[in-house]
C-alpha cells in the first residue's frame, strides 16, 4: 500500500512539475511596453477594415518603414472605384511630404498631414502603443500563435475611445470602446501584431485596423524627398 501511494505521489509530482506556469497577461503587456519603448526602427504592414476613409478614398492597406521617434516612409493603398491607388507619405524632421499617383512629392500643411494615418506616432514611446498597451481593461491570455515564424502569446483587452484616438491619430475618433488583440513574442516581448476592432470612426459601423510589425532595429535612414522625386 505504501509503495503504491509513493508511486502515485511521484507520478503526480512529475506531471505537475512539467506544466508551464500560465502567463500573466497584464505583466506580459508591461514587459512588451518596456521592450517596444526601446525600438529604434521597425517596419509595419497594416490592413484596414471597411469604413475608413481619407479625402473620399477608402483606405485598404499600408506599408511603412519607421525610424523613431517621428520619421516614416509610408505607402497607403486606397480604393478608387474598383482600383487600388498608391499614395506615398514621407515624414521627416517635422515636415510631411505627399505624393499622389503620377505626381511629384509636395510638402503638405500640418492640418492635411493630421488626416493621414501616422504609423510613427503609433509606436511613440510617450503616447503611442508602448504608453497605452498595458492600460487596457481585463487583459486575457486567449492562446498562443506564430506571427512571422515567432511564437507569440495572444492577449485580448479593451481600450477606451480616448486611448485609441491618442494612439491612432490620422483623424480617427472612435465612438466607443475598442476591442484589441495583441500578439506578444515569448522570446523578446516585442509586439508582433495588434488588431483593433470596433467603432473606429462611427458608432453605427464596426471597423478594424490590423498591424503586423517586423524587422525591428534594422538599419534604416529616412530622408526628405528631392524636389524632382
Amino acid at each position: 500500500m505504501k509503495r503504491a501511494l509513493l508511486c502515485l505521489l511521484l507520478l503526480v509530482s512529475a506531471c505537475s512539475g512539467g506544466s508551464p506556469t500560465p502567463a500573466d497577461p497584464a505583466a506580459e503587456l508591461r514587459q512588451s511596453a518596456a521592450a517596444m519603448s526601446k525600438v529604434q526602427t521597425v517596419s509595419a504592414d497594416v490592413k484596414f477594415g471597411s469604413g475608413l476613409v481619407y479625402q473620399g478614398f477608402t483606405l485598404d492597406s499600408a506599408s511603412s518603414k519607421i525610424q523613431l521617434p517621428s520619421s516614416s516612409d509610408t505607402v497607403i493603398k486606397v480604393k478608387q472605384q474598383d482600383f487600388l491607388v498608391d499614395l506615398e507619405v514621407i515624414a521627416v524632421d517635422g515636415h510631411v511630404y505627399f505624393k499622389a499617383p503620377f505626381s511629384k512629392f509636395v510638402e503638405i500643411e500640418p492640418d492635411e498631414a493630421a488626416a493621414l494615418p501616422d504609423l510613427a506616432a503609433l509606436l511613440d514611446a510617450q503616447k503611442g502603443l508602448p504608453a497605452m498597451m498595458a492600460a487596457g481593461r481585463s487583459p486575457h491570455l486567449s492562446g498562443t500563435e506564430k506571427v512571422g515564424g515567432v511564437d507569440c502569446d495572444r492577449i485580448t483587452t479593451t481600450y477606451s475611445s480616448d486611448q485609441v484616438a491618442a494612439v491612432l491619430g490620422g483623424g480617427f475618433k472612435p465612438s466607443g470602446d475598442i476591442a484589441a488583440t495583441l500578439w506578444v513574442a515569448q522570446s523578446d516581448h516585442l509586439l508582433r501584431r495588434v488588431k483593433l476592432s470596433g467603432p473606429l470612426v462611427s458608432a453605427s459601423q464596426s471597423s478594424s485596423a490590423d498591424v503586423t510589425l517586423h524587422d525591428f532595429n534594422a538599419p534604416l535612414t529616412i530622408a526628405a524627398p528631392t524636389p524632382a522625386a
